[in-house]
């Protein structure tokens, strides 16, 4: 975002965690509250103030979607979740993080 290589980008988390390295929008949330309240380092609340500032303005969404925790690969997105696939195929480039990924 800060280098303009995009102009949104859209975060998907976990509903609940089915690993303890998936992330919940309580997790996000928690991680923003730290990162303000951080006394180590200033960088840290320059990180987090920023990262608020794209929730705000848009360019960051943070959304959750239930197919991420449905028994279903990715080859089953269009037909279980055809609203979530169509968002999806929008986007230019698509990162996947994950132990469950296929």
């Amino acid at each position: 975002i800060s280098k303009r290589l995009c102009s949104r980008i859209t975060l998907y988390l976990k509903c609940l965690p089915w690993f303890v390295s998936d992330a919940t929008k309580t997790d996000f949330q928690w991680l923003l509250d730290e990162l303000n309240k951080s006394s180590s380092n200033p960088v840290w609340q320059i990180a987090g103030k920023r990262w608020e500032e794209y929730i705000r303005n848009g360019q960051w969404i943070i959304q959750t979607h239930r197919f991420f925790t449905l028994p279903y690969d990715y080859s089953s997105m269009q037909r279980i979740s055809p609203e979530l696939y169509s968002a999806m195929s929008e986007s230019k480039l698509l990162v996947f993080k994950g132990d469950l990924n296929y």
